[in-house]
């Protein structure tokens, strides 16, 4: 065949694969790369051919392998993540951007508040918030230097949609609102707070920090809500989290103050008179569920997600998916033998969000696994 009937021949293929992928309901052009026609095609194949597990969060889709068919099937998500276990008291902005709290026991579909971008499945480890009254700057606990800072209570609808957000009005520069707090010097801490300018202020600066001497963190406040945080570790204690101003009559709203001993805010805990810890959320796969999709010769876990660095996304005995970004991003891991596994331990530490988990029931070759996470 001749190069210009190759082309002429290629060219009719991508077309017809463009008018296949779309007719299920994809959106390519004439201008996408041929590889935006070809690894939807290859992926679904691979997952059909050769899938043990296939949980899909951003289609909700939900498959496992179940040796009766010989094949994936698809269930209810409880069904395959059959050992779940989750506390009370978590929250995750909806699709709304609007702050929600989960019942015990209920996944969580989590989005930016920003975009209203899915983020995932949202999975957390233990976290705590070590403030109290995090959501009333009129409490007693909360202090102030320099002048006397002006609380209002309940101003202003909060980002969960109830309306409990205090107005805090700044005399002079330098001005604050701020919890004492006796820390463990040596060890990091995150404070975070809920900020957002008074209609008609628009953008405006303010400080928060103090939890080391002198260190700030800057922030540029507007008319939105804004989760802001910073991480630092003192060498000293007690420490002092607080909100400042830096110029003279600032207003700000202000709603959900938190302090956490970690590197990372975590999701936000509401506190009254005393401290709130969240327990640790567990995910796994076992018993028939896990011994029916597994293949203790070899195989193949993947995985999009973000989360902690270094963190275990996937576990199962020897086999681990390991993080190295906080952002959304696509890993596999492949074994030749692994007969010790008993179950498939889902974001062990992960501290994030997964999008998609699929488990290939051999070991995929190291440049097909290059071409499914680049």
């Amino acid at each position: 065949m001749a190069t210009a009937d190759k082309l002429v021949y290629l060219g009719g293929t991508k077309d017809l694969l463009r008018e296949a992928i779309n007719a299920a309901g994809g959106s390519l052009t004439e201008l996408d790369p041929f590889r935006d026609y070809a690894d939807p095609i290859l992926w679904g194949w691979l997952v059909d051919a050769q899938g043990g597990l296939d949980l899909d969060y951003v289609n909700e889709r939900y498959r496992v392998y179940d040796p009766a068919y010989n094949a994936l099937v698809e269930k209810p998500w409880a069904d395959i993540v059959n050992n779940y276990s989750a506390p009370a008291g978590r929250t995750y902005f909806d699709s709304s951007g609007v702050l929600q709290t989960a019942a015990a026991n209920t996944p969580i579909r989590a989005y930016d508040p920003a975009t209203g971008e899915f983020l995932g499945n949202q999975i957390w480890g233990s976290y705590s918030n070590l403030l109290r009254h995090s959501e009333d700057f009129t409490n007693a606990v909360w202090g102030t230097s320099v002048d006397t800072a002006v609380v209002t209570p309940n101003a202003a609808i909060a980002p969960d949609g109830t309306n409990s957000a205090d107005l805090i009005e700044f005399g002079t520069p330098g001005s604050n609102r701020f919890q004492t707090y006796a820390v463990t010097a040596g060890l990091p801490y995150a404070f975070s707070v809920f900020l957002k300018s008074p209609p008609g202020y628009g953008t405006q600066q303010l400080d928060i920090g103090a939890i080391a001497p002198g260190v700030y963190s800057r922030q540029t406040i507007t008319e939105d809500w804004k989760r802001f945080s910073i991480t630092t570790t003192p060498a000293s204690s007690p420490r002092y989290p607080m909100i400042q101003s830096v110029s003279a009559s600032q207003q700000v709203h202000a709603w959900g103050a938190s302090l956490r001993q970690s590197q990372l805010a975590g999701p936000y805990v509401a506190t009254v008179g005393s401290a709130v810890t969240i327990a640790a959320e567990n995910q796994i796969i076992d018993g028939s569920v896990f011994s029916d999709m597994w293949n203790p010769v070899s195989g193949t876990l993947f995985i999009e997600c973000s989360g902690s660095i270094d963190a275990v996304a996937l576990k199962a005995a020897g086999v681990e998916v390991i993080v190295d970004s906080a952002s959304n991003k696509k890993y596999a891991v492949a074994y030749t033998s692994d007969p010790s596994a008993t179950s498939l331990i889902i974001g062990a530490n992960l501290n994030g969000y997964i999008r998609r988990i699929t488990y290939f029931r051999k070991e995929l070759s190291a440049s097909l696994i290059a071409r499914l996470i680049a």
